[in-house]
């Protein structure tokens, strides 16, 4: 699978788990997801249970942390960091994309309706990041 393509994926299947932590939690506790160089599996983690107590800010860190720790052993092609943002009245989801030609954040605003359907908005791009980067090469 080209990179292209397994970015395209880490995305969905982000939106996808970012979509079901809202109905059932109504908000996103960071989580990550990764691909490999050397095959097409998708895998992801949320590490709340080893910080239960802990912050958004902390939990992010130790999300990255942990990838951090994952690339020095795997060989990682591509890594997203997910969490919600939120300011104001106004919601997203944030999937800060990396690999090692560089990192992005996307913005997906979203809303939820009545019905408690969720409607996620086309993403906005920033070179701002919520966390530290995972490849430190």
């Amino acid at each position: 699978m080209s990179e292209e393509k397994k970015l395209e994926q880490v995305i969905i299947l982000s939106l996808e788990t970012a979509q079901k932590m809202i109905k059932e939690h109504k908000t996103i506790t960071p989580f990550a997801a990764w691909a490999f160089t050397d095959n097409n599996d998708i895998k992801m983690s949320s590490y709340q249970e080893s910080l239960p107590d802990g912050s958004w800010q902390e939990l992010i860190e130790h999300t990255v942390k942990n990838m951090r720790r994952l690339e020095k052993d795997e060989k990682l092609q591509i890594t997203a960091v997910i969490t919600a943002l939120e300011s104001g009245n106004n919601t997203a989801i944030g999937i800060q994309i990396e690999t090692v030609a560089g990192a992005k954040l996307f913005i997906y605003p979203y809303s939820v309706n009545d019905s408690e359907n969720i409607s996620i908005d086309e993403p906005i791009q920033s070179d701002m990041l919520i966390a530290g980067k995972v490849f430190q090469h």
